[in-house]
């Protein structure tokens, strides 16, 4: 293993920290699960990404930071078409 390989193990021992970080933003059990799961999925995925320049926690927690304001984004364009339906 290279020197900034990261290892599944590496990343399940950062889920309840990233969790809490999550839940921090959303302040939505559910939905800071939800992003939770995701982003270690992408993590997981995406791996060989990470090149060591900050912690794996803090990496982590930039992946779901994306998610979160990706979602947030969604829900925000969800709602405009809702009311320009309605009218």
């Amino acid at each position: 293993m290279s020197e900034h390989e990261i290892s599944q193990d590496i990343l399940i021992a950062e889920y309840e920290a990233v969790y809490y970080y999550v839940l921090s933003l959303c302040h939505n059990s559910s939905e800071a699960e939800d992003i939770t799961q995701e982003t270690f999925c992408r993590a997981l995925y995406k791996k060989t990404a990470f090149k060591g320049n900050s912690s794996i926690y803090t990496w982590l927690c930039a992946i779901a930071r994306n998610i979160w304001l990706k979602e947030i984004k969604k829900e925000k364009r969800i709602g405009v078409t809702e009311i320009l339906l309605k009218d």
